[in-house]
């Protein structure tokens, strides 16, 4: 976790007609039935469990309370339909109020304004719908991509994303150019793949990650603080072959290609 500042699982593509051609979009499955990510994202929920008391910490240590607006503002990148969200930004919160309180602030303690964020596609109806009715914050949607600026200059106090800088704004050109050395022969990831894959997808996370950065701070206030809790995997390279070295999640992802080709072979067109 970097300690500074759609969760995982399950996606879905939908499709947006923009100047007359289909953009596809990306986004966790919705709803709460047995497919959705409400229900499929445990991992992601005890990894934010790991993390609590790190960021509790953090605001304890960091969190200046004497210079402050009336309003906290707080956002999630990446919210999916809340369900991990929620326990998060309800963390935060009283971390943030225990602060205020411990620091003989308790007159002064503001109100929490918290943006929820993620692609236009998302399920925001079960988002609201599910919202804790005993909260410490007001909510507010925000819908669009995290990649660039979503709120005013200098109003955010605390910007939070777990499980989301891992998906890229794009894929590569190179990645699916079947003449390209870096064509990724139909994989979905860079496990098992030569030098030139890999570094496609480095090159292109290098670039989300700047313009997540960049955007965040334009939106922050000074001093004010960012929590970020990633996932990542060991580097495995054999520098002898010149290819990544196959794991558990090569073969992971061979299975996930399967059901991909078998649903295609069960569409009638």
């Amino acid at each position: 976790m970097l300690s500074c500042q759609s969760d995982s699982n399950l996606r879905i593509r939908r499709s947006t007609v923009v100047r007359g051609r289909m953009v596809g979009q990306y986004v966790m499955n919705g709803g709460d039935g047995p497919n959705s990510y409400a229900l499929n994202s445990s991992y992601q929920g005890g990894v934010l469990d790991l993390a609590k008391p790190i960021i509790e910490e953090e605001i304890s240590r960091k969190l200046d309370v004497k210079h402050h607006s009336s309003t906290f503002m707080i956002a999630d990148f990446g919210c999916s339909t809340g369900h991990n969200s929620f326990a998060a930004m309800e963390s935060i919160t009283k971390a943030i109020k225990t602060k205020f309180e411990t620091d003989g602030q308790t007159s002064q303690i503001p109100d929490f304004q918290v943006f929820f964020n993620d692609k236009v596609t998302n399920d925001f109806n079960t988002l609201f719908s599910s919202l804790p009715p005993e909260r410490l914050y007001y909510a507010t949607g925000v819908p669009g991509s995290f990649h660039g600026r979503l709120l005013p200059k200098a109003s955010l106090h605390f910007a939070y994303s777990s499980f989301t800088l891992n998906w890229l704004s794009d894929v590569r050109k190179e990645v699916a150019d079947d003449t390209s050395p870096a064509w990724n022969r139909g994989k979905i990831h860079y496990f098992g793949a030569r030098r030139e894959v890999l570094e496609a997808y480095s090159n292109q996370y290098a670039k989300d990650v700047e313009a997540f950065l960049d955007s965040r701070a334009e939106e922050l206030v000074a001093g004010g603080l960012m929590a970020l809790i990633v996932p990542a995997v060991h580097a495995f390279w054999n520098p002898n072959t010149a290819y990544t070295s196959i794991t558990q999640f090569d073969i992971l992802g061979s299975c996930l290609m399967d059901l991909a080709i078998a649903d295609l072979n069960n569409i009638n067109i």
